[in-house]
């Protein structure tokens, strides 16, 4: 299917799949972590249908492009969490482990893909954000996929739009507690769920410092579900 929110802009390339965007999500159904990322950014060529079948079923069941080998997990977005948490990164892909997915769906070599040349990239984008927001939220309510018990949210934009689907605690004069992690509330059917939030910046921006000290900080939030 073709996004509505793409062809709305005029940039009907970016994306052109045999799957809904809700299903653009790698890793088992069970996972309790679940990784989101700002969009899924790769070469030109690649933005068409290129995951499609039994590649589609391999990516959202184990991380794996064939023979259930890990390929996907060693690519240099994925292979970044190795300096963050081996804890984390052992769990990419596995039953009740890490899952991933994007806030923007569409496909394209970077944030501001040249298909927004002609156009004013910040309307383009809050519209993708926006609408891709809906995306999101229907994987959070999907009877397919179990309530995560931890979010972590790479890059600001995620961040900005999960603050909104689950709101930071709020004082009783109104204002929000800016936590770089929080635990949060989501009502999913008849349920309330309470998840950890965890923010974080782009991964291959931080330093090893900042990267050990992130993920010791995610490790103390796994040991409280594991």
């Amino acid at each position: 299917m073709s996004c509505s929110c793409i062809y709305s802009i005029s940039c009907k390339t970016n994306y052109n799949r045999d799957y809904n965007p809700t299903e653009f999500f790698f890793g088992y159904p069970n996972s309790k972590i679940w990784l989101i990322g700002v969009n899924p950014a790769g070469p030109v060529e690649q933005s068409g249908n290129h995951f499609v079948g039994d590649k589609l079923n391999h990516f959202i069941h184990g991380f794996s492009l064939e023979n259930d080998k890990n390929k996907y997990k060693q690519t240099d977005y994925f292979g970044r969490f190795q300096k963050v948490s081996m804890k984390l990164f052992n769990l990419f892909g596995k039953e009740n482990g890490v899952a991933h997915t994007d806030l923007v769906k569409c496909f394209s070599p970077s944030w501001t893909s040249d298909s927004f040349k002609d156009l004013d990239s910040s309307i383009a984008l809050k519209n993708i954000i926006s609408n891709c927001t809906n995306h999101l939220k229907s994987q959070l309510d999907s009877k397919d996929l179990e309530f995560p018990k931890i979010i972590i949210c790479h890059g600001r934009p995620v961040a900005d739009v999960i603050s909104k689907l689950i709101p930071n605690p709020v004082l009783s004069d109104g204002s929000s507690i800016k936590y770089t992690s929080y635990i949060g509330s989501y009502k999913k059917g008849e349920e309330n769920y309470n998840v950890i939030i965890i923010n974080t910046g782009m991964i291959h921006r931080l330093d090893d410092y900042a990267k050990s000290r992130l993920g010791k900080e995610i490790e103390l939030y796994m040991d409280q579900i594991y």
